[in-house]
């Protein structure tokens, strides 16, 4: 999941960092995302990268 999101990630913001934790809550955090459309389109990305699964091929 992990390599999925980063590549994603990194392709719209080239600078950013990912990091995913294992914990007992779903938290994700997009510091320096400060504009609302740039969180919207990590947002979108993230559930896509969720709701796909061919990445596990």
């Amino acid at each position: 999941f992990h390599a999925e999101v980063n590549r994603r990630v990194v392709a719209l913001f080239p600078d950013a960092v990912v990091r995913v934790r294992q914990g007992s809550h779903t938290r994700i955090e997009m510091p320096g995302l400060k504009i609302d459309e740039d969180r919207r389109r990590v947002n979108d990305l993230l559930q896509n990268v969720w709701e796909d699964d061919s990445w596990l091929h």
